[in-house]
């Protein structure tokens, strides 16, 4: 199982790094505008991610699937390899610390709450 293991942390660490890169943090977009910098226009009405804002960072599903037997598909004898596969899959089903972001073409318009003082912070971030 190691080998897996260490497949599956290369493929983890690999699209965290690509999520990171195509929705970078602000202190990013900052450095990328005073070089103006290519990428920072670089979102068009006709991209998949466009008007899709970054609002913070967690955790999200992976973009690969991993797939376990189950119920009758399962080997009572093999009990204790299924137990290591829902280790590897409990620690490999999602990514963290990734950009989360929102899709308004899909949601529609979202609000913000809280502190004013705050909220206005992140509005102008936006």
């Amino acid at each position: 199982m190691n080998d897996l293991d260490n497949r599956l942390l290369i493929m983890q660490n690999k699209e965290r790094r690509l999520r990171r890169e195509k929705d970078p943090d602000g202190s990013e977009c900052i450095r990328r505008s005073r070089e103006t910098d290519a990428r920072l226009g670089e979102r068009r009405p006709l991209d998949p991610d466009f008007l899709c804002p970054r609002l913070g960072i967690g955790s999200v599903p992976a973009t690969y699937q991993i797939q376990i037997p189950e119920g009758e598909d399962r080997a009572e004898e093999l009990e204790n390899e299924y137990k290591l596969e829902n280790g590897i899959f409990g620690k490999f089903a999602f990514i963290e610390e990734v950009p989360l972001c929102a899709r308004l073409p899909v949601t529609g318009p979202i609000g913000l709450a809280g502190n004013r003082a705050d909220t206005l912070e992140i509005t102008r971030a936006f």
